[in-house]
């Protein structure tokens, strides 16, 4: 049953009250100058990809190099937020040094939030563009074996719930998924997630208004690989592509994260972690902590991949 107005907007208000440290980082960093630099050496356009099982199409923003060998690598961005904060100027600048430092194309997607677009909304917006990509590879002029996949948080979750469903379908083949600090177990209460630090109830409120909003109160979902892709059963994950998990060591998604990693690599899969013992959740995209020396990590693995490609 779905949730009512009442149940809606109490959650909502849980996260609307307790966003004040997420607004706080937005209002008091600074963005260097060279990052944002990064923004004039792309070429940036927004496109508009149909679902076949919506009625609306999902916009994408571009951002794609100047120069470069051809074919292209391409990376599809999937930005975080809990599936209920939507794309910013951060996911902009980020994927635009991608698409810079690799010499390839970023396709970012602005997928639809919830509560308005509860699960599958978002999840089928961006398998869509995923097999769009593929199917359009030649005008894109894209390199079909460097095809890659990632995102932050809950984009994460996507990214990982669409690695699975394309194992399934056959519809495509990934060359890697990057998970960053992804949430991949809904299952577990997020006080019982331990990383070596406890969750104040304020934190532990938001995490489970996320989950509730993104499954519109159908607990029963909590338990299906495309919302919790830790639950993907042992023969999906032995097919799964080369995995890249970066993780934070102050962030309770840490030791999911890094279980799932393990997971993979006792089922035969070339699987990359490493673990900033400083950041917290969120800090790759959102320029805290660690986040230039994660970046460059994510580059640098990106480019070693195409280069072992050529």
């Amino acid at each position: 049953m779905a949730l009512t107005k009442r149940e809606t907007d109490r959650l909502e208000n849980i996260l609307n009250n307790t966003k004040g440290f997420r607004d706080k980082v937005a209002r008091t960093r600074n963005v260097p100058d060279y990052y944002r630099a990064y923004l004039k050496k792309v070429k940036r356009r927004v496109v508009e990809i149909p679902v076949p099982e919506q009625a609306e199409p999902v916009s994408c923003y571009i951002s794609e190099a100047g120069n470069g060998p051809q074919p292209r690598p391409v990376h599809i961005n999937i930005h975080g937020g809990g599936f209920y904060y939507g794309h910013s100027e951060d996911d902009d600048l980020y994927c635009a040094r991608i698409a810079a430092e690799t010499e390839g194309i970023v396709v970012d997607i602005d997928y639809a939030l919830t509560p308005m677009h509860p699960f599958p909304a978002a999840f089928e917006q961006c398998y869509a563009v995923a097999r769009w990509v593929f199917q359009n590879s030649g005008e894109l002029g894209v390199d079909p074996e460097q095809i890659s996949m990632g995102g932050q948080s809950a984009g994460g979750n996507l990214t990982a719930a669409i690695a699975i469903k394309a194992v399934e379908t056959g519809d495509f083949k990934l060359r890697m998924q990057i998970l960053e600090y992804p949430a991949l177990d809904f299952v577990t209460d997020p006080v019982k997630k331990s990383t070596g630090h406890e969750l104040t109830e304020e934190t532990a409120e938001r995490y489970r208004a996320f989950s509730v909003l993104y499954t519109d109160g159908d607990e029963s979902l909590t338990a299906s690989p495309y919302i919790s892709p830790a639950a993907a059963n042992d023969a999906v994950a032995a097919k799964l592509p080369e995995t890249l998990i970066v993780t934070g060591g102050k962030d309770s998604l840490r030791d999911e994260a890094e279980a799932f990693g393990l997971r993979l690599v006792s089922s035969g899969i070339t699987t990359t972690m490493k673990r900033f013992t400083r950041s917290c959740h969120g800090f790759t995209v959102r320029m805290q902590d660690e986040w230039e020396a994660s970046q460059q990590f994510v580059i640098d693995q990106l480019k070693k991949k195409r280069s072992t490609q050529r």
